[in-house]
């Protein structure tokens, strides 16, 4: 009964995930083997990961999505929509050929947490490669890509995305 519920789309309640944050991979680190795992998942289900995560009942504010380096266009609007964070490792990301279309998801509503991984633990430099990438694909420096917000998407946006934003994030008092 467990799977059929999950199956007809009651998937947070039968894992007892309703309320929770929820931390979701969208695609892997090589370029090969991202757009394997976007293929394999069209094949599986008939739609993208993002429609598969929504069809789910995952896709809201309280979702973490890793990476997003291949997403159509339909699948940025539903991020967008339902106000998810994203979680964005540039360095590690560019450095394997790819890069998520940040601006694009920024202008759609996602929160940009910018995040290290075990290779590149640096924050300062993963923060200039987001930015650098911001202003690529925006090809100029606009006022959407300063460095407040990307020092934002490395701070306080992260811990929003933890739901720690009351203790975390920021430099003010009463906070850690």
């Amino acid at each position: 009964a467990d799977v059929d519920a999950a199956l007809e789309g009651e998937f947070p309640a039968v894992l007892g995930l309703e309320g929770e944050r929820v931390h979701a991979g969208f695609d892997l680190q090589r370029v090969e083997g991202v757009q394997a795992e976007f293929d394999q998942v069209m094949r599986r289900d008939n739609r993208t990961p993002v429609e598969t995560v929504e069809d789910a009942d995952l896709l809201d504010s309280g979702l973490t999505a890793a990476h997003c380096l291949i997403l159509t266009e339909s699948d940025i609007a539903r991020l967008g929509n339902a106000r998810v964070n994203m979680a964005h490792a540039s360095k590690i990301s560019l450095m394997s050929g790819i890069h998520a279309p940040t601006s694009a998801l920024r202008r759609a509503g996602v929160q940009l947490c910018v995040v290290t991984d075990g290779m590149h633990g640096d924050m300062l430099e993963v923060m200039r490669w987001a930015l650098a990438i911001g202003r690529l694909q925006e090809k100029a420096v606009p006022s959407f890509w300063q460095p407040e917000h990307v020092l934002a998407a490395a701070t306080i946006n992260g811990a929003r995305a933890m739901g720690l934003d009351a203790e975390i994030g920021s430099l003010k008092v009463g906070k850690k």
